[in-house]
């Protein structure tokens, strides 16, 4: 028997149970698998990262690694079967991806590459955007910059439930050429599903129609809004210099 059936035996006379059980495509568990779980209320995040043959690296001994370690090691994806202990809405984070509402999936996993799952009591359903103050264009008297001209843009996630957990929502923004504007992107914590949210435009900004998408990072469903800059004419007033 080896060291780690024999501490799997103890824990189950134990009463432990492991939390999710992680087999590869014959049904065998998968070793060097690590599996870690958050739980915020009643939503749940499953992290699983494979990193095989790190035992050599444990070993610490330098001639044991170069005689049992391949260094061109297999890093292609490898087909995994999960089980969880409860059926739940599952999600592939990464991946953007909706797994159904199941206890046990499928899917493929990468050595040294992090997966995250949510694991959620509802279906999301879709991601509402909205903006107020967005149909009303820049001009100079308005020209966007100050907190009380800037956009204010409110967002909730659609569930089957009454009440959502806490979500994280992801927000990009696109000027009018369609290029990803990195400075004003951001998260924003959707407490109970909802959030609001401003973004601080500059005068030296496009004009044109720019693009505001939001993403919920649990289940990858986005919506988009638009917004139309003017041009601004600002007046520089004029300096005077004294100089006696």
């Amino acid at each position: 028997m080896t060291i780690r059936a024999y501490v799997a035996e103890c824990l189950a006379l134990a009463g432990v149970e492991a939390a999710v059980r992680i087999c590869g495509a014959e049904g065998e568990p998968l070793i060097a698998c690590e599996a870690v779980f958050f739980q915020r209320g009643n939503a749940r995040y499953l992290g699983l990262e494979y990193v095989p043959n790190i035992i050599y690296f444990a070993n610490g001994s330098l001639d044991y690694i170069f005689k049992n370690y391949s260094l061109d090691p297999d890093v292609s994806p490898r087909p995994i079967t999960v089980t969880l202990p409860d059926r739940s809405y599952v999600y592939d984070m990464r991946a953007g991806k909706y797994l159904g509402h199941t206890a046990t999936f499928k899917t493929a996993i990468k050595p040294g590459q992090g997966h995250v799952f949510a694991l959620l009591p509802y279906k999301v359903k879709s991601l509402e955007l909205s903006c107020q103050g967005c149909a009303t264009k820049r001009d100079d008297a308005n020209d966007g910059t100050s907190a009380a001209d800037r956009p204010r843009f409110q967002a909730a996630v659609r569930t089957r439930a009454s009440h959502p957990e806490l979500h994280c929502f992801r927000v990009d923004v696109f000027d009018p050429e369609g290029r990803e504007v990195r400075e004003y992107g951001q998260n924003v914590l959707a407490r109970g599903g909802k959030a609001t949210f401003t973004i601080p435009f500059a005068l030296s900004d496009a004009p044109g129609e720019w693009r505001v998408r939001l993403t919920d990072v649990a289940s990858g469903i986005s919506a988009v809004e638009t917004l139309e800059f003017g041009r601004i004419n600002a007046k520089i007033p004029a300096l005077s210099w004294d100089i006696r």
